[in-house]
């Protein structure tokens, strides 16, 4: 018989969850999606990690410590659900933080966890903290303080999901549903994923857990998620909740492919996935649950075949909304005072005077080898743009080879180049100046911030991503040149009908004649030889 929210009545709580989180029904691109609005919970900021930290903290050795230490990112959500769960139960918090991309949204974590840390230490990089620290992943201590594992993940934490996956059972069953056909989840350090797997399984739904994951696979294998997995049931076992052998875990696959460059840089697909979650009111953000989005809209257009078709699949499928859904706060005045000298030295502007060598460097540079570096331009030898002229379009197909899946979209980059130069037919000179002046600095000025000699569309494709992601966090006008040029390739790659259908999108379409150019503005108003303007005569 499957297991209810009664079977975990009797296992020890702070109290941080007292009320399920909503299931909303969205329509995304025209399907029905369940979303489970962890988001909306009401302790803490919102979020998966307080159903985590509601059992953790609960339990020995945790429930008796005076002060807790645990590791995360700059921005990690975990260490503000750990400090504001401190903070509900009167402990102290030591973070220790290594080093990840800045965002607005890690930059509102990190003023939290820097305002309510009771210690702070800082490394660049989760290797040199597992060298230092080794006790924050492997051990129970660290000096007076109680570890909490990396993201909460341990079978006395994971226990808190298990309940979260009965009460989406529940849910789905006052609904008068059956099994979704499957749960999507973002996959960071396991314990989300592993908790469905088993919560569901002992519910009695015959569905799956599509795990996708947000980090390296060296920090995500799939045997650590497994042995989560069973120490989860090994610790209800112990626990007394009945039923635990005969209610196998769900199966569990692990969604690859949408990690992008490393853990914590948002991708191309993610940061989309997270404005049309938005628009259908959903909080998300691009390091996780826009990653785990991304996923589900990609399978939503072609549904992976591994899903068990026999089942019983009379629910829609299901998204695990984890993130917060609240800015964290109260943050400390002199927060930026707090930060140890290290961080505050990573997170501190480029120089001034720094940054006016390195630009006048470059533009010295520039103007010793301007010779040679106007020279090889064949790509677009036979060019016959309106406003574009062929190194220019070299240049902008460099941007969108860098910044699309052309050949998985089935898009040609001179084809992107063309709908570009189309578009900018009808624009101000004003701004076909800009323009020029941006495509111009791009390929041959601004590669000095990534040190590199070489012009833009000379590096190869991921050296001109990495330059781009770079350049859009400096500040000032520099900043507005990579935003400007992936808006002009995101306009013209989306002319082509087979990168929308990429995207799921299957029509209509417009029809198109074989040459889409339109004529000068200049040239539509020239009168007939013979005849006068504006005259038929």
């Amino acid at each position: 018989m499957a297991l209810t929210l009664d079977a975990l009545e009797g296992l020890p709580r702070a109290g941080f969850v007292a009320a399920a989180s909503p299931l909303e029904a969205v329509a995304v691109r025209g399907v029905t999606v369940l979303v489970k609005r962890d988001d909306a919970l009401t302790a803490g900021f919102g979020g998966t990690k307080m159903r985590k930290l509601d059992h953790l903290l609960a339990a020995p050795p945790w429930a008796g410590a005076a002060s807790y230490a645990s590791v995360g990112a700059v921005g990690s959500g975990h260490l503000v659900a750990l400090i504001e769960a401190a903070r509900m139960l009167g402990r102290r918090v030591d973070a220790h933080l290594f080093a990840e991309p800045v965002s607005e949204g890690v930059l509102d974590n990190l003023r939290y966890t820097v305002s309510g840390a009771a210690g702070l230490a800082y490394y660049g990089s989760r290797l040199e903290l597992g060298v230092r620290h080794p006790a924050l992943i492997f051990g129970a201590r660290l000096g007076e303080a109680v570890v909490v594992p990396p993201g909460a993940s341990c079978a006395e934490a994971t226990v808190g999901v298990v309940r979260g996956a009965l009460e989406l059972a529940a849910q789905l069953r006052e609904r008068g549903m059956e099994a979704p056909s499957a749960v999507y989840v973002a996959f960071g350090s396991g314990g989300t994923a592993a908790g469905l797997a088993v919560g569901l399984g002992l519910a009695g739904m015959r569905t799956q857990v599509r795990a996708v994951a947000t980090v390296e696979r060296v920090f995500s294998p799939a045997a650590r998620l497994h042995a989560l997995v069973e120490a989860t049931r090994g610790a209800l076992r112990a626990a007394g909740v009945p039923g635990v052998d005969d209610h196998p875990p769900v199966p569990l696959h692990i969604i690859r492919g949408q990690l992008g460059r490393a853990y914590g840089h948002p991708t191309r697909r993610s940061l989309a996935a997270v404005e049309e979650a938005r628009a259908l009111g959903l909080p998300m953000e691009p390091v996780y649950t826009g990653k785990a989005f991304a996923a589900l809209l990609r399978e939503l257009a072609a549904p992976p075949r591994n899903v068990d078709d026999t089942a019983p699949a009379a629910a829609p499928p299901v998204f695990w909304n984890t993130t917060r859904g609240r800015v964290p706060g109260p943050v400390a005045p002199d927060w930026e005072a707090r930060l140890p000298r290290r961080l505050a030295r990573a997170l501190a502007p480029v120089n001034r005077g720094r940054r006016a060598l390195l630009w006048g460097s470059a533009v010295t540079a520039a103007g010793a080898v301007v010779g040679w570096r106007a020279m090889g331009y064949a790509r677009f030898a036979g060019w016959q743009g309106a406003v574009l002229g062929p190194r220019e379009a070299e240049v902008l197909a460099a941007a969108a080879e860098a910044l699309f899946p052309l050949a998985e979209d089935g898009v040609a980059a001179a084809d992107v180049v063309r709908a570009v130069d189309r578009f900018l037919v009808s624009t101000t000179p004003a701004m076909k100046n800009d323009i020029h002046l941006m495509l111009g600095a791009l390929e041959q000025l601004l590669p000095v911030v990534g040190l590199s000699l070489a012009r833009f569309s000379r590096l190869p494709p991921p050296e001109r991503l990495a330059l781009l992601e770079r350049l859009q966090d400096l500040p000032g006008e520099v900043a507005q040149v990579p935003r400007g040029v992936r808006d002009l390739c995101a306009m013209g790659h989306y002319q082509a009908d087979s990168s929308w259908r990429a995207i799921g999108y299957t029509g209509p379409f417009m029809p198109r004649s074989p040459d889409m150019r339109p004529p000068h503005v200049a040239e539509s108003w020239r009168a007939p030889p013979g005849k006068l303007p504006g005259s038929a005569r």
